[in-house]
């Protein structure tokens, strides 16, 4: 009984992950079209990258340019989606000292979060790495990741600092799994550490 519970949750998984790699292709695809200066993170950046993934993760993080914020809610909102919490403002403005807009998911369930910037304001007053994300991204699959180098610095930030260690080892065995992505290439990451 326990292995049927297993085995469905992870097929559920698998079709959520193919779900939400649909709409990152619309989504990127839509913000090329319109300009749009954007880098997909976390979770969804490592599935692109085809880096094993310790941990499932539940939505789609993507950091906007701030400076074109507003046409990319707008674009979001003219392609069906709203925010997950009904009771948000139908705007784009900045809420007291949150690092991305309010969750906004579309009619299939596929929730995003458009970032102004990565970390938190409360932690930097100025963010160390959004502009360094937006200018050293790779595209794979048609689509902006960060770099290997600044997925790691940001997998390192969201444990340690953001979540304050306090979400487990998770991001330790997605430290070593970038590293292990990495280990045939030059030193680059290995002098970062």
């Amino acid at each position: 009984l326990l292995k049927e519970k297993l085995v469905k949750l992870h097929s559920n998984y698998l079709k959520k992950i193919l779900l939400m790699r649909y709409e990152i292709l619309k989504i990127s695809s839509l913000f090329e079209r319109n300009n749009i200066e954007y880098v997909v993170l976390k979770g969804m950046a490592m599935e692109i990258k085809e880096i094993d993934s310790s941990r499932e993760f539940r939505d789609i993080d993507i950091l906007i340019n701030q400076k074109d914020l507003k046409r990319a809610y707008a674009l979001l909102r003219s392609s069906g989606y709203v925010y997950y919490n009904k009771q948000s403002n139908d705007c784009a403005k900045y809420l007291r000292d949150m690092h991305h807009l309010p969750p906004m998911v579309s009619n299939m369930g596929v929730i995003v979060e458009l970032h102004h910037r990565i970390t938190l304001p409360t932690i930097f007053k100025s963010c160390p790495l959004t502009n360094i994300t937006l200018m050293d991204k790779e595209i794979r699959d048609g689509i902006n990741v960060p770099s290997d180098k600044i997925l790691l610095v940001h997998t390192l930030y969201h444990g340690v600092l953001h979540h304050e260690l306090s979400f487990g080892p998770n991001f330790l065995l997605d430290i070593k799994n970038i590293l292990m992505q990495n280990k045939y290439a030059d030193n680059s990451i290995n002098n970062l550490l």
